[in-house]
């Protein structure tokens, strides 16, 4: 991870219905990359507005943003959304700025029945906060 120094917040808002519903009892993931991998830094519940706590998360210190070169002046998170009946969600690279509380919002897709016995298919959805594309797994 990068050089933390600070920290910066984090609220994620998930809803299905073009944001329309929101969900509750979403299990939030969140991760961090390492260089051996990621880490869980921490599991969340949505509540009934769909919504989970404000999380504290290390982000580096606002004055490397003024420094010259390739430092990064945020952190960057992959973020994890479950819920039963629904298609799991995957965003990476979120990021984290110090001092600034960011919503990142998600939007769940429900799964269609495809037998009597209700199960689910299981799949999921990839998203890439840096780019605008979507991969389905």
């Amino acid at each position: 991870m990068e050089q933390i120094q600070d920290v910066g917040y984090l609220i994620v808002n998930v809803s299905t219905a073009r944001g329309a519903i929101p969900l509750s009892g979403a299990a939030v993931t969140v991760m961090y990359e390492e260089p051996a991998g990621s880490s869980i830094f921490t599991v969340l519940t949505t509540d009934m507005s769909g919504k989970t706590s404000k999380i504290e998360l290390p982000a580096p210190a606002r004055a490397l943003s003024e420094v010259p070169g390739n430092i990064k002046p945020y952190s960057t998170y992959t973020l994890q959304i479950e819920k039963d009946g629904y298609y799991t969600v995957t965003n990476t690279n979120v990021p984290v700025f110090a001092g600034v509380t960011s919503i990142q919002p998600v939007e769940m897709l429900p799964l269609a029945e495809y037998n009597s016995d209700n199960v689910y298919p299981r799949s999921g959805l990839e998203i890439s906060e840096g780019s605008n594309q979507a991969l389905s797994g």
